[in-house]
């Protein structure tokens, strides 16, 4: 069998043509996409909640954007802003950035924790 026909081993050939500097930077290129597309995985897997009306329609969604902020959208996807939470005080803004107000209350127990 002729090894250059096989669609499959053609990459040997091509590294076995590379210096060892080359074979390098190839290496490190697949590393960093690797590692690229890891991040990507951990971004799109966000775990997000659907927020639904007394009468069971969807109104949104709920996503988290990490250090207790999160975005909400409605049920066409558009933003309709952020909430960010820190101690026992959550502070809400508009799509556009704008406060729009704040709720304190009791501080929220930890995962896992009773209160």
């Amino acid at each position: 069998m002729n090894y250059l026909s096989n669609p499959s081993c053609q990459w040997r050939y091509y590294l076995a043509d590379l210096s060892w500097p080359q074979r390098g930077a190839v290496l490190l290129f697949v590393v960093a996409m690797v590692l690229a597309g890891l991040a990507l995985d951990q971004a799109l897997g966000a775990e997000q909640t659907r927020l639904y009306g007394p009468n069971g329609q969807s109104l949104g969604t709920a996503v988290p954007q990490g250090e207790g902020s999160v975005r909400y959208y409605d049920s066409r996807g558009n933003s309709l802003g952020t909430s960010t939470t820190t101690g026992n005080t959550t502070r809400f803004y508009g799509p556009s950035g704008q406060s729009l107000g704040s709720s304190t209350g009791p501080a929220r127990p930890s995962v896992g924790g009773r209160r």
